[in-house]
């Protein structure tokens, strides 16, 4: 039988986290590994979270020596495994059992060819977000009803480590993921991955439930990154006129959001409006009015994108070398409390509050990167695959008597 293992990157989120856990000790798979990376939070998570304390998960802590981000985290979870297949999912997710025995039917399900799975992240019932929140629910269930009702397939377009699942053949064939990327690092994989002839399956019933914690001002911010690593993903990949599609299919939509494009520009005015806006939105959510609340939600996101795509732009070293990678950086195994005094820096930046991390006494910040990975933009997006090959060599392994995926091929 195909092994699986499944990668979390987490920093600072230890409620989430245990929940998490708690899901994923519930799958109907039999048999399947997890690899906690502790991307240098503080404090450590094995100051509170020990292998022993989930008996039924061959559970993996692994801890970052620096702060990575979650490209780099994920990277050392995949480096520290040897199994045939790597789910994906995101510290503040809760698994349904059935979520990686459905994946690997669909991934088994290619004969020979490398497929991989990816499904939706639901609103948990009696979830009461911010209307923010409430916005990326709503982008993200429209998608998946488009993909549910064929008007699209999945492609590398929809592909979200929040919930995936690859080949790790594949993972190796295009090494992984580019550890330049605090945001977005999952499209700029999938793209790679589709280059080498993996194709991306939705798959209804492989089902997480995210409620996820955040502040307005990290809102804004995921948005104005999502406009900056486009233009990193423009530069590293020029044929595709990555750009040039983003902006046809922008022009089709709402007057609305072409107007926002037009707004960085205006550079006394962004701000103004920005603020104005997202006030008006905030304030008519709050009384009820969701409809216009969401409505002025996407302008403010509109917004902040085009802001961070206009910086990216007019920089020229970002991404300027689109090919060059730092050297990866290595995970060391933790047991006990051991590594509490190693770990000995701060987040350098707080900006999402986890309410529940909060209520526990915990560090109650997370980084600007935040580790999630939902693709906010994917409903925007056409569904056109590359199909260009890359090959890539291997990372090392965990030896945990596993054999090791070929390549070439997906495992079975």
């Amino acid at each position: 039988m195909a092994t699986v293992d499944v990668v979390i990157a987490t920093r600072e989120r230890p409620a989430a986290l245990r929940r998490s856990l708690t899901a994923l000790a519930q799958q109907t798979l039999p048999k399947f590994g997890v690899i906690v990376v502790d991307d240098h939070s503080t404090p450590p998570i094995n100051s509170w979270l020990h292998e022993a304390d989930f008996p039924t998960l061959d559970l993996t802590i692994l801890a970052l020596e620096e702060h990575g981000g979650p490209a780099v985290a994920r990277n050392a979870g995949v480096a520290a495994s040897d199994a045939d297949y790597i789910a994906f999912v995101d510290d503040d997710v809760e698994a349904e059992p059935h979520l990686l025995e459905r994946h690997l039917q669909v991934a088994e399900s290619g004969d020979g060819a490398w497929l991989a799975s990816i499904g939706p992240m639901n609103a948990p019932p009696r979830w009461e977000p911010q209307i923010w929140s409430l916005w990326e629910w709503r982008q993200l269930e429209a998608e998946y009803h488009r993909m549910i009702e064929g008007v699209y397939h999945g492609t590398w377009r929809q592909f979200h480590t929040g919930n995936a699942f690859v080949p790790r053949a594949a993972l190796d064939a295009v090494e992984g993921f580019d550890p330049r990327f605090t945001r977005a690092e999952d499209i700029e994989l999938a793209l790679r991955l589709a280059q080498a002839g993996v194709a991306v399956r939705f798959t209804p019933g492989a089902i997480v439930w995210h409620s996820p914690v955040r502040t307005f001002k990290s809102w804004r911010q995921i948005a104005s990154a999502y406009g900056r690593y486009d233009v990193a993903i423009d530069r590293m990949h020029p044929d595709m006129g990555w750009l040039d599609r983003i902006n046809v299919e922008r022009d089709e939509r709402h007057w609305l959001m072409r107007f926002a494009r037009s707004v960085p520009g205006m550079t006394m005015a962004r701000p103004v409006i920005g603020r104005l806006a997202s006030g008006v939105a905030i304030a008519l959510g709050v009384t009820g009015f969701t409809r216009p609340a969401l409505a002025g939600l996407s302008f403010v996101y509109a917004l902040e994108y085009d802001h961070g795509l206009r910086t990216a732009l007019r920089d020229q070293e970002w991404f300027a070398d689109g090919s060059a990678r730092p050297e990866p950086q290595q995970a060391s195994p933790v047991t006990g409390s051991s590594a509490a005094a190693d770990s000995g820096t701060t987040a350098e930046s707080s900006t999402t509050t986890d309410a529940d991390a909060a209520a526990e006494g915990e560090p109650e910040s997370e980084p600007e990167d935040l580790l999630e990975s939902e693709n906010l933009l994917g409903s925007e997006r056409s569904n056109e695959a590359a199909a260009q090959g890359r090959g890539g060599k291997s990372s090392r392994r965990r030896s945990r008597g596993r054999r090791r995926a070929s390549s070439g091929a997906s495992g079975g």
